[in-house]
């Protein structure tokens, strides 16, 4: 296969993206507790002693060092150093715009840096932020020198093509199910069933996504609660239930 500038491979790269980074916000951005260090008016955390003792006495402000929750966190770099990226390179301007608006996010909640190499700056996911590792994936792959070169204009050779099938799959599945099953009594929605559990310190909350319910149309109530797993070889795993 081959592709240029405004073929439609690049726009299917960032579709894909952007089902990534909507999925991410509808769980919540990534936070990490980094130590700050800031001279305030009443003490925090805990007294740089060193430092304090540098400005001699009568001084009316403190040396501290706390540590606070912030956005600025590897994943979130990463997200959007190839939101950035794809930006600049589709050609569809629909999908441009939802791109532009997801930076613009991203923005907000933190100040976009250049990102370390990664054998410089291990990127480890936790319990906690699981579900950002195929947007995480996606972002590397779309970072990788070799990929974006052949943004340049000429034809370029692909030896491989990558597709997301669990997210394929799960939307096939959806979207037939929605087609067969919804009707005056009944209809077929996902990811909507709410709140598992909420961290009671920082607010962070679990949610229950699972891929489809079917939902009595005139009450609300779930019928039918599903989850799509794609599986070649392997069976049902812990993970899976």
């Amino acid at each position: 296969a081959s592709f240029e500038v405004g073929d439609s491979f690049v726009d299917l790269i960032a579709q894909m993206f952007i089902h990534e980074l909507r999925r991410i916000f509808q769980r919540g951005l990534d936070q990490q507790y980094q130590e700050q260090q800031e001279r305030q008016q009443h003490l925090r955390g805990r007294l740089d002693l060193q430092s304090q003792l540098q400005r001699g006495p009568g001084t009316t402000t403190f040396e501290c060092v706390f540590d606070e929750l912030t956005h600025d966190t590897r994943p979130n770099q990463l997200l959007y150093q190839a939101a950035d990226t794809l930006r600049r390179v589709v050609s569809n301007e629909a999908i441009t715009g939802q791109l532009h608006r997801y930076c613009q996010q991203l923005e907000a909640a933190f100040e976009p840096r250049p990102l370390k190499p990664a054998t410089e700056e291990s990127l480890q996911l936790s319990h906690l932020n699981r579900y950002y590792e195929r947007g995480v994936e996606l972002a590397d792959f779309i970072l990788q020198e070799h990929y974006v070169q052949g943004f340049s204009g000429q034809q370029r050779d692909l030896s491989s093509f990558v597709v997301d099938m669990p997210t394929t799959f799960e939307d096939a599945v959806f979207r037939r199910l929605s087609t067969a099953i919804s009707s005056p009594q009944f209809r077929v929605t996902r990811n909507d069933l709410g709140t598992l559990a909420k961290e009671t310190e920082t607010g962070t909350t679990r949610d229950l996504e699972p891929d489809f319910i079917v939902r009595d149309r005139g009450t609300n109530e779930p019928l039918i609660v599903g989850d799509v797993k794609w599986k070649t070889k392997d069976g049902i795993n812990r993970d899976d239930l």
